[in-house]
């Protein structure tokens, strides 16, 4: 009887250590979400984003002190763009300077 009273006693101790670590989940969740209502991206810079490694859901890492650490995106001046082409002789005639022109893969 008094081994099932114990028992019973360390169940009702770990019941509440749950609860505990369940409310204060809880607060972290609440104050987690009131940080991110609050967040506010600013952006630095123009530009397109023209490499983009990081999928949705997958963790960054931030610099530390002289480590580099992940990279979000690379943002790039699309306003001046400098290519070599090659161009076949008897199409040369026909190209003039600041004409448009689609690049391709």
């Amino acid at each position: 009887m008094d081994a099932s009273r114990a028992r019973m006693q360390m169940q009702k101790a770990q019941l509440e250590q749950v609860r505990s670590t369940l409310d204060q989940s809880k607060a972290v969740l609440v104050r987690t979400r009131d940080v991110l209502q609050k967040t506010i991206i600013f952006r630095r810079s123009t530009g397109i984003v023209s490499y983009l490694p990081v999928r949705l859901g997958e963790y960054v890492v931030p610099g530390i002190q002289n480590a580099t650490g992940s990279f979000l995106m690379t943002l790039s001046d699309m306003s001046i763009v400098t290519s070599e082409v090659k161009v076949d002789e008897t199409d040369i005639v026909n190209v003039k300077i600041g004409q448009d022109a689609d690049v391709t893969d």
